[in-house]
């Protein structure tokens, strides 16, 4: 089980620094308290994850908090945890829960449009039942609305998503995040000793960075970075950034939409203290599907 407020970023989170993402997560209190149904996009690795579970943590549901990732389970199994066996619509087990969807755009349209119909109708194996409703939680990194008139994502779903949707920037447009989350994983990295200090020319470096790969290039940079300097500093020879490319220009399948920072404003406090416990269904017997991307395929723990 995960606790999903584990890893949410609170007001003073000394890795939010950034105005587009102060104001992003000035949001979530709002976001959670509303129960309305949520679209997070945004290129891989900006943090999409973390920012769900920062709004199931405030939510103020006590149901399981249920997280499917659509890239690496079977749309078979993701059918099954969300209907059941029978044909009907959504799971009692899910009543007043939260499920999180993640990358929602690489399941099968029929399913994509079976959920769409179960989230319009508010149904629980074929009943009325406005009390079994279940709140999703979706995120991609695809451009969905163009997917949507190529009709490769269901019209419907997308109507029922994206009432409420945030859209979280590339790091690359958040210079203010960038030192603070470096330090933050150099002592993660580091465990129970001490970080290195990062010298002047590390941090000019690391500003100067594109981050195509975003938060999750970020952490594994200073991953390498840690396991590469033995003494108290942190040396430039000591970053290895690899031999990364610009993402391919936009599509719908294959590139990534060019992302607009999110709008700003303070929103009010959470009334509620989240959801109770948390269900991830297990991937690790479950091949990686074919379709899947090779960006994805080589995910890191977060998004």
């Amino acid at each position: 089980m995960d606790d999903p407020s584990r890893e949410t970023a609170p007001a003073g989170d000394p890795t939010v620094q950034s105005a587009d993402m102060r104001s992003l997560y000035a949001r979530v209190d709002a976001l959670a308290a509303s129960g309305a149904d949520l679209f997070v996009l945004g290129e891989p690795g900006v943090g999409k994850t973390r920012f769900v579970e920062a709004v199931a943590a405030r939510a103020s549901r006590g149901g399981l908090f249920v997280k499917l990732d659509c890239v690496a389970l079977p749309p078979a199994i993701v059918e099954a945890e969300l209907f059941g066996d029978d044909g009907g619509g959504m799971t009692p087990a899910l009543r007043g829960g939260l499920v999180f969807l993640r990358e929602v755009a690489e399941l099968p349209l029929e399913l994509q449009a079976r959920l769409a119909r179960a989230l319009a109708d508010h149904v629980s194996h074929g009943e009325p039942d406005a009390g079994a409703d279940v709140r999703v939680i979706a995120s991609s990194s695809r451009d969905v609305s163009a997917m949507v008139r190529e009709g490769a994502f269901d019209r419907g779903l997308y109507a029922q998503l994206a009432v409420a949707s945030v859209t979280i920037p590339p790091l690359r447009d958040r210079e203010d995040d960038v030192l603070p989350l470096a330090r933050a994983f150099l002592a993660e990295a580091a465990g129970q000793g001490p970080p290195p200090e990062m010298t002047p020319e590390v941090e000019a470096r690391l500003l100067a960075h594109t981050w195509f790969g975003n938060v999750r290039e970020l952490r594994a940079v200073m991953e390498r970075a840690r396991r590469a300097a033995h003494g108290a500093e942190l040396e430039p020879e000591h970053l290895l950034f690899g031999d990364r490319e610009p993402p391919e220009p936009m599509s719908s399948r294959r590139g990534l939409y060019p992302w607009p920072s999110p709008a700003s404003g303070a929103l009010p406090s959470s009334p509620g203290s989240g959801y109770s416990s948390t269900r991830l269904v297990d991937t690790s017997s479950v091949p990686t599907l074919p379709s899947a991307t090779a960006a994805d395929r080589d995910k890191p723990p977060r998004d």
